[in-house]
């Protein structure tokens, strides 16, 4: 927190330069929103929705970092915008390894938001799954029926 509270003051000086780490990105935007900073409230935002456009997202690790950021303003301010850009992002690749690494604690520690998140992304990647499998399929005969 004293590296955001750092990185904050620097940043009123010079809006413009407004980067981030991932590890100074959370703290940064509490800042932002607890003070009413739009400008840098919005250019945190700008920051989170580059990183799931960006292709590292597609890697399991910055997959998490960036599912756990987009919970967390979800949870906390009840805005939902990045989750929807997340998810949205991650419909078209496989989801398995965010939900394994997410769920190896035990399904016992989620909540039922925790447990509707990990759900809609399981019901993404099987329907990618299903789809996939169809379009590869000769003959169409065999996407009739959704698989179990």
């Amino acid at each position: 927190p004293d590296d955001a509270v750092t990185h904050f003051i620097k940043l009123l000086g010079k809006p413009d330069t407004a980067e981030f780490s991932n590890t100074e990105f959370r703290e940064v935007h509490k800042i932002a929103v607890v003070f009413e900073v739009g400008w840098l409230k919005d250019r945190c935002r700008q920051w989170l929705t580059e990183k799931i456009s960006g292709d590292t997202v597609l890697e399991t690790e910055e997959k998490l970092y960036v599912f756990h950021e987009c919970f967390f303003i979800f949870r906390r301010w009840g805005d939902s915008s990045l989750m929807d850009i997340f998810v949205s992002r991650l419909a078209l690749i496989d989801n398995s390894g965010l939900i394994v690494l997410y769920t190896s604690d035990g399904f016992e520690k989620l909540d039922d938001l925790d447990l509707q998140l990990m759900l809609k992304l399981g019901a993404v990647t099987r329907a990618f799954s299903w789809i996939s499998y169809c379009a590869v399929s000769t003959t169409w005969s065999h996407c009739i029926r959704i698989p179990c």
